[in-house]
């Protein structure tokens, strides 16, 4: 991927844009292959640390491209390069591949023939519309443009019913699942993360669905500005069910083989601009712009409506430092 400007527009003049569904393919793959006891191992690494099964393939790749008589230690910590304390993950990453090479061989292996040529993840994968920067310069704008939106509007529930469900159960513990989202973020050495513009008369959020503009490096966040289809105001938005829209600068590294995080320099959150006639938050449905980690700050929420409606535990819109 090159650097630069670039955009997302989806348009729909007369139709519905619905975006919604996980795929779990890769967690059934595993799952098929490794069987219950080590894809639970699995899974209790990947909870701890979301990058676990991505560090251990760039471990793998580093390992295999070293001279034959390359300490293996160094090898690794200089793939992990201006990481904090990559001396100590680094030992924490050749011990899981000398206790567990064979296991950890057989699931990457099974993820990439389920779904090839993607970063290893055994979470289940959301439908979503994302522009991700990991690269210098200004990402460009998500534009939406439709008379109504849904995002996460199917049910987890069918899930929950094979093989896979304890599984899914035991994630949604710590990391709930999105059912859909729209997503404009900026990580690693990324610049300016872009701007999310959504013009519609309805739009919808359910089940943990989510739009949200982020950084988690020293750039910025974009900004997030819901409006109205062939108008300047929407008719109706409703976030629901633990749904959210957020703007966040959240930089911070979690030695989780250690307990401690560690705080790096973040850039600032972006701001939230609503213009609609009804605005419903319900059952945990929020709208918050936060720097929770990091030297960031949080940025603003102007929303204008008729009315407002809040019902639900959690429900609510924040500005948290």
């Amino acid at each position: 991927m090159s650097s630069g400007n670039r955009y997302i527009s989806v348009k729909s003049h007369h139709g519905r844009i619905s975006i919604e569904g996980i795929n779990t393919e890769a967690l059934e793959a595993v799952y098929a292959k490794i069987g219950e006891e080590d894809t639970q191992y699995l899974i209790d690494r990947m909870i701890d640390n979301p990058s676990y099964l991505n560090d251990i393939a760039g471990t793998i790749m580093a390992l295999y491209a070293a001279p034959p008589d390359a300490e293996p230690l160094q090898v690794i910590t200089d793939w992990l390069g201006d990481m904090p304390d990559a001396g100590e993950y680094a030992e924490y990453l050749f011990k899981e591949m000398t206790q567990n090479g064979a296991i950890l061989m057989d699931a990457l292996e099974a993820i990439e023939e389920a779904i090839p040529g993607i970063p290893p993840n055994l979470l289940p994968v959301e439908s979503s519309i994302a522009m991700n920067n990991y690269f210098p310069g200004q990402m460009g704008t998500i534009q939406i443009f439709a008379p109504a939106l849904e995002i996460g509007v199917n049910s987890l529930d069918p899930f929950r019913e094979n093989a896979i469900a304890p599984f899914l159960n035991r994630m949604m513990e710590t990391q709930p699942l999105s059912t859909g989202s729209i997503s404009a973020i900026t990580d690693n050495q990324g610049g300016n993360a872009g701007n999310i513009q959504i013009n519609v008369r309805d739009i919808s959020l359910k089940n943990y669905g989510f739009i949200k503009a982020t950084t988690a490096n020293s750039s910025h966040a974009g900004n997030i500005t819901i409006g109205g289809f062939n108008q300047t105001i929407a008719d109706r938005i409703s976030v629901t069910d633990r749904s959210s829209i957020i703007a966040s600068s959240d930089n911070v590294f979690f030695q989780f083989y250690k307990g401690d995080p560690v705080y790096l320099e973040s850039g600032d959150a972006g701001n939230i601009n609503i213009n609609t006639h009804h605005l419903v938050l319900e059952n945990g449905g929020f709208i918050n712009s936060f720097s929770y980690y990091g030297t960031g700050k949080a940025g603003t929420i102007d929303i204008e409506t008729d009315t407002a409606l809040f019902t639900g535990e959690g429900s609510g819109i924040a500005v948290p430092a």
